[in-house]
């Protein structure tokens, strides 16, 4: 059975090797061409020059770059793009990207059925059961892995809720002293600290660049994914359509804001005396119980 195990967590690892070597030689014929075209106009220098570079550029990086692409192409354009707003949302962790993270989620669910198979194997729990608990593990690993994007998409707007009601209170302030929407927008990137002040100044370079201001502030809402914020938002851009004074708009949404953070906080403490129940139940009662009833039982045995 140890046999077996072994055989099947190499026919795994052979598999992946096969793979990854698979997706580096998929176009070799045509990079062969043009690499020929470029080191016909290149010195005797410059075409050593690539072997004197690190490994991980040389074989680790080119490698990362196939398998990117390769794993990116197994799912749809629209999934991709649905992975790619939710990290947006979540603020890119690591910098991460949605072929990054799809690439990551697929081979750590292949390690992990490998893993459970070859554990399962040597357990002895046959070839069928082992297949379920691979699988199992595989799709574990794929839902942790959603999981957790979602947590952070979550974490990421509720600390964007949170400080919204202050940014807009700044802006009030800002613009009721004679400063422009876009001005008003930069002293908020200076006085508050978090993913909203970072998400302004991203918004803000946009429109440096030359981006309309509407339409920077729609990207905006789309990559926070915030309702208070797309509220906020949407109400600024038709406020600008109609001609209001911008003062009168920051200052409503300035108020609005505050009654709905107010109404949260009502809310969670509504919700505190249901969620007490269940420690009560399962931790304080029971101790009351053995505490209370405890001598009261010793002596009943002790009469019997």
């Amino acid at each position: 059975m140890a046999f077996t195990a072994t055989g099947v967590v190499f026919v795994g690892v052979f598999s992946l090797v096969f793979l990854a070597h698979w997706a580096l030689t998929t176009q070799r014929a045509r990079i062969k061409t043009r690499l020929n075209v470029i080191e016909e106009t290149r010195t005797g220098d410059e075409v050593k020059e690539p072997l004197n570079l690190p490994f991980y550029w040389r074989v680790l990086k080119p490698l990362g770059t196939k398998m990117v692409k390769f794993s990116t192409g197994l799912l749809p354009l629209n999934i991709m793009n649905n992975i790619e707003q939710k990290l947006a949302q979540a603020g890119n962790p690591r910098g991460m990207r949605a072929g990054v993270f799809v690439t990551i989620v697929i081979m750590g669910a292949l390690l992990a059925a490998l893993l459970a198979l070859g554990i399962a194997l040597v357990l002895g729990l046959g070839v069928v059961y082992a297949l379920l608990y691979a699988l199992l593990c595989l799709l574990l690993f794929a839902l942790f892995a959603g999981l957790w994007l979602m947590n952070n998409v979550s974490k990421r707007i509720r600390q964007v809720d949170l400080l919204l009601p202050d940014a807009i209170d700044l802006l009030v302030v800002s613009v009721e002293a004679g400063l422009g929407f876009d001005l008003a927008l930069a002293k908020v990137t200076e006085k508050i600290q978090g993913p909203l002040s970072e998400e302004f100044n991203k918004t803000l370079q946009e429109m440096k660049m030359g981006k309309p201001r509407q339409a920077a502030l729609r990207d905006l809402s789309r990559k926070v994914g915030s309702h208070n914020l797309t509220t906020f938002l949407s109400m600024i851009i038709q406020g600008t359509q109609m001609g209001i004074s911008m003062g009168q708009i920051l200052r409503a949404q300035s108020e609005t804001m505050r009654l709905l953070r107010r109404q949260r906080l009502e809310e969670t403490i509504m919700k505190l005396p249901i969620k007490m129940v269940f420690p009560l139940v399962l931790c304080i009662f029971p101790a009351l119980m053995i505490v209370i009833l405890g001598p009261a039982l010793l002596q009943f045995l002790k009469a019997f």
